[in-house]
């Protein structure tokens, strides 16, 4: 459903113009035989913590462990394997997603096929009946008919009320209390259940506050007109479960898809890619029982250190590669629509500005609170108090969103932490003064250097943050106590010692990546 020309949202708004970073030290290389060095460093350390991970799975002490849940599964030519299927997202979503996948064909055939030969509101109608019915069958009608009422009533308070403020008011109450448990939902629809209503509010507050600032603009549209295009936004069905894409980016997508060039060959590709993670996820839970293993207490605080850290590597590649797929899904189908996806998520092992986990991980999610609520707040002075609200009440947002679990709180505790300590480092760097001193004084690659080991102090605050929100608060308790008092403070211990020499490697390594990938940009372009 479009709006006419003369109602689409400014050229200028932030949400279709990206800002271009500036940046304040480009990282020089450095020799090849350091760098290289580094990249060999780290590449060895991934393989052994893989191995390590490996070596405690198949160990007589994960096997005689209790905290765990295993499946037993025929694998092929394998043979019988017990599965650790203790992982709740992936669990769950890949027994919805084989319930969804033919819903999903079934969307792409009528989406790309019918509307090539029906009129474009019986093409359209069409597709809303099938939405719907595929909604009621992958969810609950009682749980559609939910969020059509929600939305119906938002829709109806941005049109009368004018009033932001009243639209957030029923998206926090709802998350809050249908996160926080306060609604009744069996555990086996919860997962599937949450994420629905969770997503749909997300998009109608996106919506609605479309509505508000377009009717400010250029008048009120008829209701009807309103009506439709929300429930098209809405139910639009690759962007159902997963993505997020605020309305203004939709719009635009929806308005080209026919101009656009269709690439097959990388959309297969792409498709291609997905399927072989998923087998790949589905392969590895059969030998590689971290997610078990971090649910026991006994087992973690008996052993080894580098056993141990270990684990919180293989946790964090995990969870990266278990959203590329639950985010590649939904994506792949979007781009045989022709639609332009959020990019799938960075993989958190080769970030050290951990602001940029937030940038480039849930990419659709950042885009809706950067819009809606730091630059909202933030706007026009972008003062320093004005920014710092907007930073706060966007982790508030997080919180809602995630929960106010133990563990979430220090995540966000410690995420917070860290962007102020990376704003004020990249603040007293952008003092003319200082970087003029800098230049004069010590050479690019010196610098590179030492800031390669300052930002030691993000990566182990970054780290330490995603233990706990991946681990959950068992884990990253038990790191804390073994790894940092136990090792690092008081006293510094050799294994302190190795961990941040591979971090200073680490640095070093995600740099000459930065550097690689700007070239490849600028080429590009």
């Amino acid at each position: 459903m479009q709006r006419k020309k003369w109602h689409k949202p400014d050229q200028e708004a932030s949400v279709q113009v990206e800002r271009k970073k500036r940046i304040l030290f480009a990282y020089p290389s450095l020799p090849l035989t350091e760098s290289g060095t580094y990249a060999v460093i780290l590449i060895c350390a991934i393989i052994y913590a893989w191995y390590k991970v490996f070596e405690l799975s198949s160990s007589q002490l994960l096997a005689n462990s209790k905290a765990g849940a295993f499946s037993t599964s025929q694998l092929w030519w394998l043979g019988k394997r017990r599965k650790d299927i203790n992982n709740y997202e992936w669990y769950y979503w890949s027994m919805w997603v084989k319930q969804a996948a033919i819903f999903y064909c079934i969307h792409f055939v009528l989406f790309n096929c019918c509307r090539n030969f029906l009129r474009t509101y019986v093409w359209q109608a069409v597709m809303m009946f099938y939405w719907f019915f595929a909604c009621f069958q992958l969810f609950s009608p009682s749980i559609v008919a939910v969020t059509f009422m929600l939305s119906t009533v938002m829709l109806l308070a941005a049109r009368h009320l004018h009033s932001k403020l009243i639209l957030w008011y029923i998206v926090l109450a709802l998350l809050f209390a249908v996160v926080e448990g306060y609604v009744e939902i069996p555990d086996s629809d919860l997962f599937k259940t949450v994420s629905f209503i969770g997503y749909k509010m997300i998009h109608s507050i996106s919506y609605c506050i479309y509505v508000i600032d377009s009717s400010a603009k250029h008048g009120p549209r008829p209701f009807m007109k309103d009506f439709v295009d929300m429930l098209w936004y809405l139910y639009y069905f690759p962007y159902q479960l997963s993505l997020i894409v605020i309305y203004p980016k939709f719009q635009a997508q929806m308005e080209s898809i026919h101009t656009r060039k269709r690439n097959w060959l990388a959309t297969i590709w792409f498709g291609v890619r997905i399927a072989f993670w998923y087998s790949f996820i589905e392969l590895m839970l059969h030998y590689m029982y971290f997610e078990a293993a971090i649910a026991d207490r006994d087992l973690l605080e008996k052993i080894p250190l580098d056993t141990l850290s270990s684990l919180g590597l293989m946790i964090g590649q995990f969870f990266h590669l278990k959203y590329v797929v639950i985010f590649g899904f939904p994506a792949f189908f979007a781009k045989l629509d022709n639609m332009i996806p959020p990019a799938l998520p960075i993989c958190i092992t080769r970030v050290t500005v951990f602001s940029d986990v937030w940038r480039y991980f849930d990419r659709g999610l950042y885009d809706f609170f950067k819009e809606y609520i730091f630059l909202a707040i933030a706007r026009p002075t972008f003062s320093t108090g004005r920014k710092l609200a907007g930073l706060f009440l966007s982790f508030f947002f997080v919180l809602v969103w995630h929960g106010f679990r133990h563990n979430c709180l220090i995540w966000v505790a410690l995420n917070v932490v860290e962007m102020l300590v990376e704003n004020v480092a990249k603040y007293i760097y952008a003092i003319e003064s200082v970087k003029k001193w800098r230049e004069k004084n010590i050479s690019d690659r010196a610098f590179r250097r030492i800031v390669a080991v300052l930002q030691l102090i993000l990566v182990v605050l970054g780290f330490y943050s995603n233990f706990y929100f991946i681990g959950g608060s068992l884990f990253g308790g038990v790191l804390v106590d073994r790894i940092f008092w136990g090792e690092t403070l008081p006293k510094f211990k050799m294994p302190a010692a190795v961990l941040l020499s591979l971090g200073y490697c680490y640095n070093n390594v995600n740099m000459d990546t930065s550097r690689w990938l700007s070239s490849k940009e600028a080429k590009l372009e």
